[in-house]
């Protein structure tokens, strides 16, 4: 098993968020569309919206893409109270080829892909993600200025 956190404070608003949600989808292009409007119903602050749209976007269409869950699999997204905001998960089925869940790097500049993770490394207050025997969860957490639950 693997946990890999990273920190960084980009997001703060002064909402609440109390109760633990999920989804389980299928893993197709078509439904990051579907993992946007389950995160918009889940999050009552519209200050959060367009940055968790943005983050769950790039690994939902991360695990469909580099994941066994783009390969008839599924999909889960969760939503649940953080120590002092939210935290959505994106579980999928494990890596495809090399066993390893991805990670952000440096890409070149006209490069049309591979910045996902570098967004989410920007953007939530901290991400990581778990790699364990049936898949990999990758999480990120926004911060909403006080203690949630």
């Amino acid at each position: 098993m693997m946990d890999v956190t990273r920190s960084h404070g980009a997001i703060t608003t002064t909402a609440r968020f109390s109760q633990d949600t999920s989804v389980t989808l299928p893993g197709t292009p078509d439904q990051v569309s579907a993992a946007r409007a389950f995160l918009l119903r889940a999050i009552e602050d519209p200050a959060l919206h367009d940055v968790a749209e943005l983050l769950v976007s790039e690994i939902m269409t991360n695990a469909i893409v580099h994941t066994e869950s783009g390969r008839g699999g599924q999909v889960r997204v969760s939503v649940r109270p953080a120590d002092t905001g939210i935290r959505v998960e994106v579980e999928d089925e494990g890596p495809r080829e090399s066993g390893r869940p991805a990670v952000p790097r440096r890409q070149e500049e006209l490069a049309e892909a591979g910045r996902g993770l570098l967004i989410v490394r920007l953007l939530a207050a901290r991400w990581g993600f778990r790699a364990g025997g049936n898949g990999t969860t990758t999480w990120f957490e926004l911060d909403t200025g006080r203690p949630t639950g």
